[in-house]
This record gives C-alpha cells, sequence and structure tokens, in this order.
C-alpha cells in the first residue's frame, strides 16, 4: 500500500500530485485519492481529485502498510450519534491517519425500490461486535493524534445547541 502524504506522478496522465485518502473496500480492493497539485486557472481552486488504483502511480514510491482494522468489513455497526445501523462496507484512511467506515443499510425504500446511498462515519462513532471500544482518555488521545476531517458546522447555533446539550 502507498503511504498517504506521498507526492507522485499518475502514470495515465502524467500529472504530479499527492495521495491524501486511502480506501479499502469489502472485496479487499485498495483505492487512493489523488489530489493533483495546481489551481484551476479560471477559479483559483484546487485541481479535481480523482481515484487511483496503485499501478496507476509510478515505481518507486515507497510502500507502507497502514494499520486500519480491515476485520470489521461485513460486521455491523451502528453510528452513537444518529443510530444509523448497516454492514461496513469500506474504509477510509485521511491523510491525518483518521479512520472512516461507510455503513450500508439493509433497507429497501418502498416508495422507489431503491437503496440507501451508503454513509461515512469517524469510526469513533462507531459500535460494533468487531469494532473496539475506547475509553474516555484513549478516545481523547486518538483525536488529538488523528483528528476527524468530518467538517462541523461553526455557526452560534450550534455552539449554543452544543452548551445546551452540555446541561442536560
Amino acid at each position: 500500500m502507498l503511504k498517504l502524504g506521498t507526492s507522485v506522478v499518475d502514470k495515465t496522465t502524467k500529472q504530479y500530485g499527492m495521495l491524501t485518502h486511502m480506501q479499502v473496500e469489502e472485496n479487499g480492493n485498495v483505492y487512493y485519492n489523488f489530489q493533483p497539485r495546481g489551481l484551476h486557472p479560471k477559479t483559483g481552486e484546487p485541481l479535481d481529485c480523482r481515484w487511483l488504483v496503485d499501478t496507476h502511480v509510478l515505481e518507486g514510491v515507497e510502500i507502507t502498510p497502514p494499520s486500519i482494522p480491515t476485520d470489521i468489513l461485513g460486521s455491523i455497526a451502528t453510528d452513537l450519534a444518529s443510530g444509523y445501523t448497516g454492514t461496513a462496507v469500506s474504509l477510509r484512511l485521511h491523510l491525518n491517519g483518521c479512520v472512516h467506515v461507510s455503513l450500508q443499510s439493509d433497507i429497501i425504500l418502498e416508495e422507489t425500490g431503491n437503496v440507501p446511498n451508503s454513509i461515512d462515519f469517524d469510526i469513533r462513532r462507531l459500535v460494533g461486535d468487531k469494532i473496539k471500544t475506547l475509553t474516555d482518555s484513549e478516545h481523547e488521545a486518538s483525536i488529538a493524534t488523528n483528528p476527524s476531517p468530518a467538517k462541523v458546522m461553526k455557526s452560534p447555533i450550534r455552539m449554543v445547541m452544543k452548551n445546551s446539550a452540555r446541561n442536560i
């Protein structure tokens, strides 16, 4: 597996960039999120990322197998915050070391016959037979070492709600 944060060249396009995420699927397939170096000439925003497999990256890149809990793939887990339950279908390792799990619900929507998309959760929010429960001190240390990239709303409303929840 390629080390995240490594600058690489995409063999297909010859474009230079960085590997920012790794995703492991239930069947063992591994994908890397590639952030091309550069900004869009019209918008000034970063160029669009894309997913690559390791064979698309030039040889000579350092190989470092990360420590991620692939044994949870295929198991049932529940998000502590929302109560959402599903099967762990993929793991995503972020550049900062945070691990996210995609849960797929087994619900079939009556109106459409479709299945909802899988949902991504920080592993520290999940409980399940295959997920290690952290003590409070382990949880705090994990967050300090590997902060979650999940977006947090920073509006005054959010702060009031957060402070009110502490008093319940």
